[in-house]
């Protein structure tokens, strides 16, 4: 019978081959969306459509019913350099997701841990899946699981999959907001005064844009139809007004306007659309303006 040292150094002669096989097979850390090594590449580290949990994948979504991004930074402890992890920060809009680390090996896989730097933060769920026959034991917490922390740590590997949901939702405060067709009106145009802006200003300029060529006056972006960058337009200048406006307790303050305008900050990954919706909404709150 084999001494209880002999039977140990067998033990640990097993896992130094162990750990030499994983540590040559250890895939780069990516160090931009879509980018690193073709190894990387082909286990798929960055955006995914796919927000269902799979096993051996570690998933980053921001929900669909966000009103603004969210920014992430992920760390992870590696065992026996398993797993891929991206580790640099990185921005989802509303509905996106992104894959944040791959388990090659079933055990010991990784603890990761998300979090999240974002105005608005409300909460989010995690979920999780094991592959069929999987032996790694209780996985835990597989079914949609709320949490109320910004930050998340959740263990992962080659059968076990996660995928970690956060919403983020920014509360406008003021209660009203006059709309483009009223700042348009010339029985209005008193109403400009005391804003800081004029209706000749250059509308780029006043943004710190490049929307229009050839450029339009903040009153002309005001009056113009059309969607996308033409109704994003008028309602930046309405939004502007309102928010400069002593006789307006209006949502957003003259910053946020230029970060919505611009897409920055945490709207930023907003689409045009999306972000006429914003000022939209509260451009159309009521008029306290004669």
């Amino acid at each position: 019978m084999k001494s209880h040292r002999a039977v140990l150094a067998a033990v640990v002669a097993v896992g130094a081959v162990i750990s030499t096989q994983c540590s040559s097979s250890q895939t780069s850390v990516p160090t931009a969306p879509g980018t690193g090594s073709a190894a990387a590449t082909a286990r798929a580290i960055g955006p995914t459509a796919d927000a269902t949990p799979q096993p051996g994948k570690f998933k980053v979504c921001k929900s669909a019913n966000s009103n603004v991004s969210g920014s992430f930074t992920v760390d992870g402890v590696e065992v026996l350099n398993n797993v891929t992890v991206y580790k640099t920060p990185f921005v989802l809009a509303p509905g996106e997701c992104y894959i944040v680390a791959e388990a090659q090996f079933r055990v010991p896989g990784a603890s990761i841990t998300v979090t999240e730097t974002s105005a608005g933060f409300v909460g989010g769920t995690a979920v999780g899946t094991i592959m069929l026959g999987a032996v790694s034991g209780d996985p835990g917490d597989l079914a949609s699981t709320p949490f109320a922390s910004a930050t998340q740590a959740r263990y992962f590997n080659e059968e076990l999959g996660r995928t970690l949901t956060f919403d983020n939702v920014v509360q406008v405060t003021g209660e009203q907001g006059c709309t483009p067709g009223y700042w348009g009106r010339p029985q209005h145009y008193d109403s400009w005064a005391g804003t800081g802006y004029s209706m000749g200003d250059d509308f780029d300029t006043t943004f710190g844009v490049n929307f229009f060529s050839p450029n339009l006056t903040l009153l002309e972006a005001n009056n113009q139809g059309g969607g996308n960058l033409k109704a994003l337009g008028r309602h930046a200048v309405a939004a502007l007004l309102n928010a400069s406006s002593v006789g307006v307790a209006y949502p957003y303050t003259t910053a946020q306007v230029m970060d919505i305008v611009q897409g920055d900050g945490v709207y930023a990954g907003l689409n045009v659309n999306k972000r006429k919706d914003l000022l939209e909404a509260a451009n159309e709150l009521g008029c306290p303006l004669n």
